[in-house]
């Protein structure tokens, strides 16, 4: 049994926030607003594969009921919200308590902090294949002022801290905390502009090879008030500098950019280019330097009132200078259709067909695929609502010992007062 001084420590601090958080709870708002939501939902996983010819099946089914109870008010004029949830499944049990107190006002500096204390908790005889308890504490502390009205500075501090019940290859405790601050300048509706920048330190004590330190960089911006044309670019850096030997520290840059002609209720097209690289200092065979390209060309068409269909042709690659195996092309064509109806009900569909062919079919092999998902939800009587969403993404390759599909399904029925 592992406890060392530093996880009953983590113990300590963790039970000494929830009691804070439950303490506060009980605190009576000035002039409150509440609300309860109890619902009762399955969601299902399902995992289909081939074992020598065989078609296998692996599926995890759950059903719960789960509370939510938000309050909001004031206390001695700092805005608090309080939210707590539980979560009752067949599988896992999950309980969630969170509080953010905000102070200030648009004209001076603005304060706010957030805890969240999560508990998850896996039932006897559940169908998790790795089924390892934990609880979890995050803080995040954010100060900023407005100096003028397109103008605004702000820093941000962020704590996680996670104890798991048992230590493995892959669940070990952990503390991370960063800061840093960012920078909003400009309209969101003509040219508006963000900076940010934060540096962190992560420290597993009981497994020190995976503790780094971590910058990241990130840059956006939005030009437009052109007669419906509009430029939205992003990219962010992620530098990880891990201490010990046991894998190499990296780079994971992240961009995306999109030039869009849409006015009004007319038909709209849209230029989208995506990418991600991660470039390790060192390389072997399980990290290598890989980089991640895709575009496309999206046409929108309104159709009834609230509606509207989308079409995106789209091509991407994988690159891998060490690897050529890891090599490879992917055609797909995006269809979805949107629908809103104010807060009545909503739904989302998107179908994508395609390709992946493998520059070399050795450990891989070519296969279309057929990706379907479906968002939704409707309101059926009074403060009813059910919600849906359902994603299959099966794959049929050359090669069939290596078709494979993933199912999710999720539904709910719930209940606000």
């Amino acid at each position: 049994m592992r406890q060392n001084s530093s996880a009953r420590n983590h113990k300590g601090i963790i039970a000494a926030a929830a009691s804070a958080l439950l303490l506060l709870s009980a605190f009576s708002l000035g002039g409150p607003a509440a609300e309860t939501r109890i619902s009762s939902g399955y969601d299902s996983f399902i995992d289909r594969y081939t074992v020598l010819e065989n078609d296998t099946t692996e599926s995890l089914n759950e059903y719960y009921l789960n509370m939510v109870n938000r309050y909001s008010g004031k206390i001695s004029g700092v805005g608090a919200n309080f939210r707590n949830s539980l979560k009752f499944g067949n599988q896992t049990v999950d309980e969630r308590f969170r509080v953010s107190l905000d102070s200030g006002s648009p004209g001076s500096l603005q304060v706010g902090i957030e805890t969240d204390f999560f508990l998850k908790h896996f039932r006897e005889g559940s169908d998790y294949s790795f089924s390892n308890d934990y609880r979890q504490l995050n803080t995040g502390l954010k100060i900023g002022k407005r100096f003028s009205e397109k103008l605004r500075i702000r820093s941000r501090s962020r704590f996680e801290l996670v104890d798991y019940d048992e230590h493995t290859d892959f669940d070990y405790d952990y503390h991370y905390i960063d800061t840093g601050i960012e920078c909003d300048a400009g309209s969101i509706l003509e040219n508006g502009f963000r900076l940010a920048a934060s540096l962190g330190t992560r420290q597993a004590p009981d497994t020190t090879e995976l503790n780094y330190r971590r910058t990241i960089l990130e840059g956006s911006a939005y030009l437009g008030g052109w007669d419906g044309a509009g430029i939205d670019l992003s990219v962010s850096a992620d530098r990880r500098d891990y201490n010990g030997g046991s894998r190499p520290s990296s780079w994971l840059i992240i961009s995306y950019s999109k030039i869009s002609l849409i006015r009004g209720d007319k038909p709209g097209f849209s230029i989208i280019f995506d990418g991600e690289s991660y470039m390790y200092d060192y390389t072997d065979q399980l990290y290598f330097d890989t980089h991640f390209i895709r575009g496309g060309m999206e046409f929108t068409i309104p159709a009834w009132k609230n509606s509207r269909f989308s079409f995106q042709p789209r091509y991407a690659r994988l690159l891998c200078d060490q690897l050529e195996e890891e090599r490879y092309s992917e055609y797909s064509l995006m269809a979805s259709y949107d629908f809103m109806y104010g807060n009545g009900y909503w739904f989302s569909l998107s179908y994508e067909p395609g390709y992946r062919q493998y520059q070399l079919e050795d450990i891989y092999s070519n296969f279309t695929f057929s990706r379907v998902s479906l968002m939704g939800s409707v309101s059926v009587y009074r403060s009813f609502s059910v919600d849906l969403f359902l994603m299959h993404d099966p794959e049929k390759h050359t090669r069939r010992g290596d078709d494979f599909s993933i199912t999710l399904i999720s539904a709910s029925l719930s209940a606000s007062f």
